[in-house]
Order: structure tokens, then sequence, then C-alpha cells
């Protein structure tokens, strides 16, 4: 009864306050309610002087203080708590995409025979990087007797600069005993330009020096350096059609060489395709007495993953 009565009596003389300094009665009430060691009274007597008079409150503080009791605490600043956006996805891993082709051949130069052929090519691209890797294999026989035994394989590794400049290294081997030769190793340094660079037409030039080592068939060897030119191009006259041509050759003192591969591609369904394509390979100096030109003309299921 004794709290209701303090607090009844400070509400009715709180008033506008009177200068810069709590009036008495309001000191009166707060020590009135601090002497009867009731917590809660004093904090509930306080809060009232508080809200009589705002401009006040440090002075009620200080007497609330000075009585034992707590000043009143300000509310505690809201936590933001910042929700940053999850990170995208990383990008998925480049992954080698290629082709296998089988079918038939037709082959005139040093020999005129009908056979078989596969191909397979594949590549792995990223930003910077490019992985080709190409191999083939033509085989025909005559009577019980090989005709045609020609055997292919490459890899290529180009690293870009720029937007349309790459470096390259270029690795070769094959074997054609009808060419006159048991094996042969190709390696190549260079530059390449990419020329044209659409949806519908691409053209890239190379060149470098590089060095060869020729195994013939009458055992004697060969090695030698050489400078390497290649052109490669593709045109897309439309959805599903290709013509394109890679054409290289080995320049050297005593026996160069030019490769060059002419293929239209068409898409039937899905991922088939049928291609045919012209194989020119020219030696300027064979041995005797083999023909300097071969031509194999290839006609072939394609499917590409």
């Amino acid at each position: 009864m004794r709290a209701l009565s303090i607090a009844l009596g400070l509400s009715m003389i709180f008033g506008p306050a009177m200068g810069q300094s709590l009036p008495d009665p309001v000191i009166r009430m707060i020590r009135a309610a601090g002497e009867t060691g009731d917590a809660r009274l004093l904090s509930s007597v306080a809060e009232l002087a508080r809200q009589a008079h705002p401009e006040l409150v440090p002075q009620v503080d200080s007497l609330v203080a000075e009585l034992g009791g707590a000043p009143k605490e300000a509310p505690p600043a809201p936590v933001v708590v910042a929700t940053l956006p999850e990170p995208p996805p990383p990008p998925p891993a480049p992954r080698w995409k290629g082709e296998v082709r089988a079918g038939g051949a037709v082959t005139t130069g040093n020999n005129d025979s009908l056979g078989a052929n596969l191909g397979l090519s594949l590549a792995r691209e990223t930003a910077i990087w490019r992985n080709e890797l190409k191999a083939s294999a033509d085989y025909s026989r005559e009577n019980g007797v090989v005709s045609r035994e020609r055997y292919m394989a490459g890899y290529q590794l180009n690293r870009r600069f720029g937007e349309r400049g790459y470096t390259l290294g270029v690795l070769g081997w094959e074997q054609d005993h009808v060419a006159g030769f048991d094996r042969r190793f190709s390696e190549a340094l260079g530059l390449g330009y990419s020329a044209i660079d659409r949806t519908d037409i691409d053209l890239d030039l190379e060149g470098g020096p590089g060095w060869r080592q020729t195994w013939l068939v009458d055992g004697s060897q060969d090695r030698t350096f050489a400078f390497r030119a290649a052109l490669k191009a593709a045109w897309r006259p439309r959805d599903g059609v290709v013509l394109s041509n890679d054409t290289s050759s080995y320049v050297q003192d005593d026996n160069s060489t030019l490769t060059s591969t002419t293929s239209l591609t068409f898409k039937l369904i899905g991922n088939l395709a049928t291609q045919a394509s012209v194989l020119v390979k020219h030696e300027t100096s064979p041995p005797i007495p083999l023909d300097k030109t071969d031509t194999t003309t290839r006609l072939s299921v394609v499917y590409a993953f």
C-alpha cells in the first residue's frame, strides 16, 4: 500500500518541468522509493519521472544510480544480418568432342584400288588452350595382296593470345609403304592466325619451322629441317551442311610434301551424318619409280559425339 500511495502522489504532482533541474517533489518521491529497498518500485517511480520530464532523463538516471538502482538501458541496436547471394556454380569442365568415320575408299595414283577407311577426330577447347587429335587408316587388298595400307596420326596444341592469334605445336606420324616410306615423324612449332572467325565461315592460317625423320622402305633414312605451312577452312552454308578443307605442307630441300583433304558433310539424323571427301597427297621427289601424287576418294558415315 505504501508503494501505491507513493506512485499516486508522484503522478499528481508531476507536471511541466520548471527550469533545468528536477522539482523537489520528484526528488523526494524517488528518494522515498529508494529507501523502501524495493527495486521494482524505484524503477517504476523513476520511469514515471522520465516520462514527465523527458528533458531531465540524465538527472533521473543519476539520482537512481545514487540510490543503488540501475539507469534505464537504451534498447539494443538492431542486429542487421547481411545475406550474401550464393556464388554462381562453376562452369562445367570442357570435354572432348569429336567424330568417328567409317566407309569405303577409291585410290588412284601409285595404286588403283577399292578399300575401306576409318577415321577419328577429337578436340577439347578452353578459353586459352585447344587440343586436337586426328587419326585415319586406309586399307585395301586385290587378289589377296595388300594394295593400300596407309596410317596417319597427328596431335596439335594451340594457345591463344589476343583476339585472333595463337601459338602452336604439332606432332605427326604416318606410314605408307605404297608411297615409299616405312614410317615418318614430323614435329613443328609456329604461329597461327584466325583470319575469319564467323558463325558460317572459319579460316585459320599457320606457319613455322619443323623437323622430319623418314625411314624409307629401302632401308635408308632421312632427317631434315622443313618449313610447315597450313590452311584450315570451313563453310557452313546452312544448318547441317559443312564444306571444309585442311591443307598442310612441309617444304624442305630433298622431298617436300603437300597433303590436302576436302570434305562435304551432310547431317542425316541425330548425331549421324554422311561425308564425301578427297585426300590429295603430293611428294615432290618420291623414290623411283613412284608417282608424285596419290588421290583417295572416300564416302563415309560419320557419328559425332
